[in-house]
């Protein structure tokens, strides 16, 4: 009876068999129920930043900071063995939920301790508040952190997109009552909360797993050490990707900040909405096939190559078209945000195939690898943000763009060794999406300023949007059309498939 309560939940009979055909069809799923959420994520950002004030983001980045420090020691630590191991039982998953979420009242408790120590760092007494209200997400999200893991293992992503779209509509329209009811900053912090409560309730639902009690001797101690590399890598993160907020904050205000925050969350938001279904479908799939090297160097460059042709192109129409979407997105009190957002696109570029590198460590069980090489990487990162603070929001950015866009080919070259992939394999699937993007810049520009000088910042985006696809599609099938004859296959034999045999 536990065996067959056990293959229920852990789904074990899910072996490699049309792997990529059910990555694909999975990642596409995952991929339109996240390019949903970015429309949803833009309307409330777009309603929000009219109804609050640079100072009220720059107050909640200030809290953020802090709360995604002691994050790192929450549940994304200790989901991806889960994911990973191929020998899971029961009796682990069990005793890996307590894990996380002692590990979470832990934190929350911590993180309500030190609320007048945040709020004496930045002067702001109102942040004890804030940040109080914060805390309480640590204890209920990782609540949910191995069911999270458990949908991704079984591959079940339409669940996880659909819970996370729910999530979001919810707590969003929440945040904007309170915004209308002029909450203030609290109506961010209040987004925040109730992200937690309905997140981890649908996870819950959708999972169909309620956890027993923990097991002693179950064997989660090697799970534990491999969580523990991770907490060590984002622990070197968090510096390089929250320091420029605290530098920021600290000896420049609360509206730097505000500008600085809604530039960079505004760049990562298309980002994030391409990576995730990318990366989180492909964790799954490449640790089905970790001990086949040669082909987990295939999937890998297949999911490299189709990261560049989605994020290259967007980085670059962002970059050019900075100005109109600050505009239409933000309005014009926060123009100031402009050239902040253009050069943040920049290291945007590069950062794409920065989370491609956990494709590699995470499935083939070498977090001790990432923990390495994050760690060098990041105090350059932070070297350069202690270097350009003296310049203000500008100069953090800047120095961004520079040590990211600096540091990503030795990066790149480490990750590639631990399966014994040459780099020369790998710059083939990336050199013609980033020639083809670099042909949109003067393309869009002649566009833009010769054609459409004086048109409004939406018509612009409305023309220059699906001209940009256009040309990068026209540029990329000239020097690669090799690439357009896979997507095709993809398309048809591995995304359509199923449904065309139904007709």
């Amino acid at each position: 009876m536990a065996d067959l309560e056990s293959q229920r939940v852990l789904a074990k009979d899910m072996g490699t068999d049309d792997l990529l055909g059910r990555t694909a069809r999975g990642g596409t799923v995952y991929l339109s129920l996240q390019f949903f959420q970015m429309l949803l994520r833009l309307a409330l950002m777009a309603i929000l930043a009219r109804l609050l004030t640079p100072q009220d983001y720059g107050l909640f980045a200030m809290v953020y900071a802090i709360s995604s420090f002691l994050a790192l020691f929450s549940d994304s630590s200790f989901i991806y063995n889960t994911i990973q191991k191929h020998d899971l039982n029961l009796d682990q998953l069990n005793t890996m939920f307590w894990v996380n979420w002692v590990a979470g009242i832990i934190l929350t408790v911590i993180s309500a301790a030190i609320s007048p120590l945040v709020a004496l760092l930045y002067h702001e007494p109102k942040l004890i508040i804030i940040n109080l209200l914060c805390s309480i997400a640590f204890m209920i999200s990782s609540a949910s952190a191995q069911h999270r893991a458990l949908l991704i293992r079984r591959m079940q992503f339409l669940k996880i997109g659909f819970a996370e779209v729910a999530t979001l509509s919810i707590s969003g329209l929440i945040a904007v009552i309170m915004a209308l009811k002029d909450y203030g900053v609290y109506s961010l912090a209040g987004q925040l909360l109730f992200t937690s409560i309905f997140g981890t309730a649908f996870l819950w639902v959708f999972s169909g797993w309620a956890p027993g009690l923990p097991v002693r001797g179950s064997g989660v101690r090697n799970m534990i050490k491999f969580g523990g590399y991770l907490a060590g890598t984002n622990f070197a993160n968090y510096f390089a990707r929250n320091l420029d907020n605290i530098l920021i904050g600290r000896y420049w205000g609360s509206a730097d900040l505000g500008i600085y925050s809604r530039a960079y969350n505004l760049m990562m938001l298309p980002a994030a909405a391409v990576l995730s279904p990318i990366h989180v479908p492909m964790v799954s799939a490449l640790s089905k096939v970790q001990h086949d090297i040669p082909r987990f160097q295939n999937a890998y460059l297949r999911s490299l190559r189709f990261l560049a042709l989605l994020t290259f192109p967007i980085m670059t129409g962002l970059f050019i078209l900075s100005n109109e979407i600050i505009a239409v997105v933000y309005g014009p009190k926060w123009a100031s945000a402009s050239p902040i957002f253009r050069i943040l696109c920049i290291a945007g570029f590069w950062q794409s195939l920065w989370l491609s590198a956990l494709q590699i460590y995470l499935p083939i069980g070498r977090p001790d690898k990432l923990f390495k090489i994050s760690l060098v990487s990041s105090l350059i990162v932070v070297l350069g943000f202690i270097i350009g603070v003296r310049w203000g929001v500008r100069g953090v950015s800047l120095s961004y763009a520079i040590t990211i866009s600096g540091i990503i080919g030795p990066y790149l070259f480490y990750a590639f060794s631990a399966i014994g992939l040459p780099i020369r394999r790998a710059l083939r699937q990336i050199f013609p999406p980033f020639i083809a993007a670099l042909a949109i810049i003067p393309g869009v520009y002649f566009i833009k300023i010769l054609l459409l000088g004086s048109a409004s910042s939406l018509i612009r985006l409305i023309v220059c949007v699906p001209s940009g696809v256009l040309i990068f599609l026209a540029i990329l099938f000239i020097i690669s059309p090799k690439i357009i004859i896979d997507l095709k296959d993809i398309i048809l034999n591995h995304l359509l498939s199923p449904f065309l045999k139904r007709l």
